[in-house]
């Protein structure tokens, strides 16, 4: 069974502002602190159950735990230096409106898509579609298509 899209509700005439980080968690790195993680998280669970309950076991595998998660959020980072984002809106392959994409981090590979209040006021309620398109030393690729449901703003008419 296929996927249902994001949804992203936005209202009509506010700004628009979607931070986004970019994550590569199927390579190598990724895989095994996974791995890692989810044995270490395992380990934790049962020292919790364990009767009589030792604190000392129970931190130390809690704090083995968290060592696991920074160690696949340290992995999983996308450097994102030299790329070039671009995102748009369509309605029924009619282009809507161009985002603009403000990298805020490179190395740790987080983006902004980003539209002002006067270009939103244009929009009419209904549903649109979005996406992102990535275009690295490795070649092109767009993100999956969100859904945009812009909703009238009883405020801003």
């Amino acid at each position: 069974m296929a996927s249902k899209p994001p949804k992203i509700v936005v209202k009509r005439g506010d700004d628009f502002r979607l931070d986004m980080t970019v994550q590569d968690l199927n390579n190598n790195a990724a895989l095994a602190t996974k791995a890692l993680m989810d044995s270490t998280y395992a380990a934790y669970q049962a020292a919790l159950v364990v009767v009589p309950q030792v604190s000392i076991d129970i931190t130390n595998s809690y704090n083995a735990y968290l060592a696991a998660q920074n160690a696949h959020a340290l992995a999983i980072k996308v450097n994102i230096t030299g790329w070039t984002i671009t995102s748009k809106l369509a309605w029924i392959s009619r282009l809507v409106s161009t985002f603009d994409v403000v990298i805020i981090n490179p190395l740790e590979g987080t983006f902004s898509v980003r539209l002002g209040n006067v270009n939103t006021t244009l929009w009419k309620p209904r549903e649109y579609d979005m996406d992102v398109q990535f275009v690295r030393p490795e070649g092109k690729v767009s993100s999956e298509t969100f859904l945009v449901i812009v909703e009238r703003d009883i405020t801003n008419g």
